[in-house]
């Protein structure tokens, strides 16, 4: 089947195109994230597909123009993955928005039903069956309409819980012991780094793919990650070898984040965050982030071993970035095999999230079971 040929059956649906895009950015701008009282925006201009393409050649913007206007939108993006030890695409749900109004959602989530249902028949998704996508614990009113839903062929199947922790300031405590030898990394890592990799990932559930290919991620994230080179990779060592790494990153030329509304309880703790030296955001204006992407610890170690390693490369990435201009440092911790345990001498804020597998009722048997590997899927929260 031919996306071309789905989209038909959905009038008002299409695919967007760059002269979508003033119209996708006022759609897009007028739909904050919404926790506790804390909404936060999320800005895509001036180019609201850059973002995208930074992370993958293959993405797919969906929109219901209803009446005229834009009532519902969403976006697919396909990258190259390990699944089970072999290559294969990873689709990723994102940038979901529907209007309340109860004639256009209906709409639009009867084409969300129809697409995740016919995902792995269309020929341009390359037979793609791997699909996930992540929504905040506290977004209730998601969590009903796409997690707990009964009435669409759609099913969102937990894959792991994580928290998007923010390391914000640091309490005057003693350092711990140091674990290992933290620096940055030169090209002339290059071979080694791809190794500790792929090692990492070759096994993973919907793993990255690092071979070296023409889809291996490393050589990807330095071309096309603006703003990303060596000198933003840090590798954790001993005796030379890798025990760990992370890439320092912000999309931040593409994509930043707004506190649109702050409640009382939150300015408490960003006042905090400034009596301890840290920087503390404004309501209205930029929460400055940078990510600790491609995050990897030597899995053959005990998890009290990795702890004491993240331990040790977040303290001297913090020492020697605290002087620039950013607000919290955020990671993807995953529980299963939490790290925020070895960052006590830091204060930290964490946001309970669920990464879900995305398949359909329909679908054969089996696409919903566990995967054979306990370790966490193959997931950058910077690129959500």
């Amino acid at each position: 089947m031919k996306l071309a040929e789905l989209i038909d059956r959905y009038p008002g649906v299409c695919l967007a195109t760059p002269d979508d895009n003033a119209d996708i950015l006022r759609f897009f701008d007028a739909f904050p994230m919404q926790g506790k009282g804390l909404h936060v925006g999320y800005e895509r201009g001036p180019d609201f597909f850059d973002f995208l393409k930074m992370g993958t050649p293959r993405f797919f913007v969906f929109l219901g123009r209803f009446q005229g206007t834009i009532r519902g939108m969403g976006t697919l993006t396909l990258r190259p993955g390990m699944c089970e030890g072999l290559k294969s695409l990873v689709g990723y749900f994102q940038d979901l928005r529907i209007l309340t109004e109860p004639r256009a959602a209906l709409k639009w989530r009867r084409f969300y039903e129809g697409l995740i249902t016919c995902a792995p028949k269309i020929q341009e998704f390359k037979g793609c069956s791997h699909f996930l996508t992540s929504v905040i614990d506290q977004n209730q009113a998601a969590v009903r309409s796409l997690v707990e839903h009964e009435r669409f062929d759609f099913r969102y199947v937990p894959a792991s819980r994580y928290a998007m922790v923010n390391i914000s300031a640091r309490w005057p405590v003693p350092a711990p012991h140091r674990a290992c030898e933290v620096r940055r990394a030169t090209a002339a890592d290059e071979a080694a780094l791809r190794l500790f990799l792929r090692a990492a990932n070759d096994s993973r559930p919907m793993g990255w793919c690092f071979d070296g290919s023409a889809d291996d991620q490393l050589s990807w994230r330095l071309a096309q990650w603006k703003g990303l080179g060596w000198q933003n990779v840090f590798l954790a060592l001993s005796a030379g070898r890798i025990l760990g790494c992370t890439a320092v990153w912000s999309p931040d030329t593409s994509k930043r984040v707004i506190l649109q509304k702050v409640p009382r309880s939150y300015k408490v703790y960003f006042a905090l965050l400034r009596h301890l030296g840290g920087r503390a955001p404004r309501q209205g204006g930029e929460l400055k982030v940078r990510y600790l992407t491609t995050l990897f610890l030597d899995e053959s170690r005990s998890l009290g071993e990795r702890r004491a390693v993240f331990a040790t490369l977040v303290e001297d990435i913090w020492r020697e970035l605290h002087s620039e201009d950013f607000h919290s440092l955020s990671f993807c911790d995953f529980a299963a095999a939490p790290m925020l345990p070895a960052l006590r001498r830091f204060v930290t804020f964490k946001t309970p999230m669920t990464l879900y597998r995305v398949g359909a009722r329909s679908w054969p048997e089996g696409w919903d079971s566990a995967p054979s590997s306990p370790l966490a899927p193959g997931f950058e929260m910077a690129l959500v």
